[in-house]
C-alpha cells in the first residue's frame, strides 16, 4: 500500500521475522499496522477507547497466531480479518457505547492546516463527513466494517473476502 523505505522489511520478511521472535520485525509490524487496525476497529466499535483496547487485543492475537499467517500473502487483509472478527465478538459481548465521533477538534485542526481551501469548503467537507458517519451508524457492525474496509481503507473486493472469509460476490 505504501512505498517501502530502504530499511523496512517486506510483509513476508515481517511475517518470517515475527515467527522467529525478531524484535525488529515485531516493532515494524506493530508500528506499521497499528493505524490500519485502529481505523477499522474505531469505525466498527464507534468508540475511541474501545478501538484502542481492540487494537491491543488484535496484536496479542497476532502474537499467538503468527504461525497461521502465510508469508506469501499480504499482512493487511489478514490483520483486517482479525480486527473485524475481534470487533464483532466485542460487540456481541458488550453494548455499543454512546461516544461515536472522532474528536472534532482534531478534524478541525487537520482541515485548518490546508490553507488552499476556502472556509466554505471546510464546512461542506465537515457536513459531508457527518452525513456519511450518520449513515454508517445506521448499518449493522458487520456491514459498517465492510464499507469501511472498501471505501475508507481502499481494500479490494478480494482483500475484503480474505479479511471476512465471505465470498467476493457477497
Amino acid at each position: 500500500r505504501k512505498p517501502m523505505a530502504e530499511n523496512q522489511l517486506s510483509d513476508a520478511d515481517i511475517s518470517r521475522g515475527c515467527r522467529q521472535n525478531s524484535p525488529r520485525a515485531w516493532r515494524q509490524l506493530v508500528r506499521g499496522y497499528t493505524p490500519l487496525v485502529y481505523r477499522i476497529a474505531f469505525r466498527i466499535l464507534k468508540d475511541q477507547s474501545a478501538a484502542e483496547d481492540a487494537a491491543q487485543e488484535v496484536f496479542m492475537t497476532v502474537h499467538r497466531a503468527i504461525e497461521s499467517h502465510d508469508p506469501t500473502r499480504p499482512l493487511a487483509p489478514w490483520l483486517a480479518r482479525i480486527t473485524y472478527n475481534g470487533c464483532l465478538k466485542r460487540l456481541d459481548k458488550t453494548k455499543r457505547r454512546s461516544e461515536r465521533e472522532l474528536d472534532v477538534k482534531q478534524k478541525t485542526r487537520r482541515n485548518a492546516a490546508n490553507h488552499d481551501e476556502s472556509p466554505e469548503h471546510h464546512v461542506h467537507q465537515k457536513q459531508m463527513a457527518q452525513h456519511i458517519d450518520h449513515a454508517l451508524d445506521r448499518l449493522s457492525a458487520q456491514d459498517r466494517g465492510l464499507i469501511v474496509m472498501r471505501y475508507r481503507e481502499g481494500f479490494s473486493d478480494s482483500e475484503i473476502s480474505q479479511a471476512t472469509r465471505m465470498p467476493v460476490g457477497t
